[in-house]
């Protein structure tokens, strides 16, 4: 089946167990959710900064993300990030400063960073009781002053 999203990382092919249905038409995954936080940016610039026309925004929203290569959730994050501590921005133009700057770029690869890391803290579940060579662990409470 073909992918729907005009800007199709994934060669505009989908299969239709991996495709999400949207009314009649079929995305992959990641062009699903990329939209709908494209959709979530639209909404929250024009609910929470300064008025402006929808064309320009969707412009904006186009040349970072598709142009720039710039990810839709580091575009929400920025948004975020102005209205939490009050920087000003008149234009959606002023978001690629905002984008750009490295103190910002920062602080969002260090919360990805550590999501990721909190993924992989979670401890997966092994059955132990299952072990083939027959060792069972038993805990004991020696200390190292023990051994000398």
């Amino acid at each position: 089946m073909k992918c729907r999203y005009s800007y199709c990382k994934h060669g505009g092919e989908v299969s239709k167990e991996e495709a999400i249905k949207e009314g009649s038409s079929y995305f992959q995954k990641g062009c699903h959710k990329e939209k709908q936080l494209k959709q979530q940016i639209e909404e929250y610039y024009l609910s929470n900064m300064p008025p402006c026309t929808l064309q320009i925004l969707r412009k904006v929203i186009k040349q970072l993300i598709h142009e720039k290569n710039m990810e839709a959730e580091y575009m929400l994050f920025v948004l975020n990030y102005i209205t939490n501590n009050k920087k000003p921005i008149n234009n959606p133009f002023g978001l690629a400063n905002y984008c750009n700057e490295g103190r910002i770029k920062s602080e969002y690869n260090k919360i990805k960073i550590r999501e990721q890391y909190n993924e992989m803290e979670k401890p997966s579940e092994i059955d132990i009781s299952t072990n083939k060579n027959g060792y069972k662990y038993k805990p004991t409470n020696k200390r190292i002053t023990d051994i000398i």
